[in-house]
């Protein structure tokens, strides 16, 4: 979670042909071809290496470790971490993650925690159960019974995006719901006519979605 907020920056570029190319070779690029780049601000670079890498990485590693700041129950405040762009002989650019291990550990957690998409999305769809609105901070009671407070905050953008989506899906349902029952018609005897009703009322790109809601209903 960000207590401030967040500024924008290019990470990097990729060409059509899929090479990866770092800060260093935007900048350059945005001062010789790509001059629509000056407006777009550049990462901030932290320092160049160009020896001893492991004993760098484990030292930045380490500083920011030094600097993490534990708020309260999984809230932290400093860097969450660095990328390196690692610049190869063969003109490649390799990018390398550098996070404090706290951040690691936790990233690596959420991962392995079996916490993703299809999880909450499924766990919203089972609060409604219990509730008509969809909150975020229900979902997350829900899961903490699951999974621990730590991971579940991890994870609190994806709970976000997931309660926005089930609720968009749910008002959606809803909608052609109501829209069926308004036709007095069933659908298992007179397929054919309900769609032709409901056509009128749905774009035709989401009139499969139409049917499957309904015939899952029906």
């Amino acid at each position: 979670v960000y207590k401030n907020p967040l500024d924008i920056a290019l990470l990097f570029g990729v060409t059509n042909t899929g090479k990866i190319m770092s800060p260093t070779d935007l900048g350059l690029a945005a001062k010789e071809d790509y001059s629509a780049l000056d407006e777009i601000p550049l990462i901030k670079r932290s320092r160049v290496i160009n020896k001893d890498y492991v004993w760098n990485y484990e030292t930045i590693q380490k500083e920011l470790e030094a600097n993490l700041k534990q708020e309260e129950e999984g809230y932290y405040s400093g860097v969450e971490g660095t990328v390196w762009y690692l610049h190869l002989i063969d003109g490649r650019c390799l990018q390398i993650k550098c996070k404090p291990e706290t951040i690691e550990t936790i990233h690596f957690s959420a991962g392995a925690s079996g916490l993703n998409k299809n999880v909450v999305i499924a766990t919203c769809w089972n609060a409604f159960e219990n509730v008509d609105t969809l909150t975020v901070d229900f979902v997350r009671q829900l899961l903490i019974e699951e999974f621990a407070p730590e991971i579940v905050e991890a994870n609190h953008y994806l709970i976000e995006r997931c309660v926005d989506f089930v609720t968009g899906e749910a008002e959606f349902r809803n909608k052609v719901l109501d829209e069926y029952r308004a036709l007095g018609m069933n659908i298992l005897l007179n397929k054919r006519e309900v769609m032709r009703g409901l056509s009128a009322k749905f774009p035709k790109g989401q009139m499969k979605k139409v049917y499957s809601i309904i015939a899952s209903f029906a």
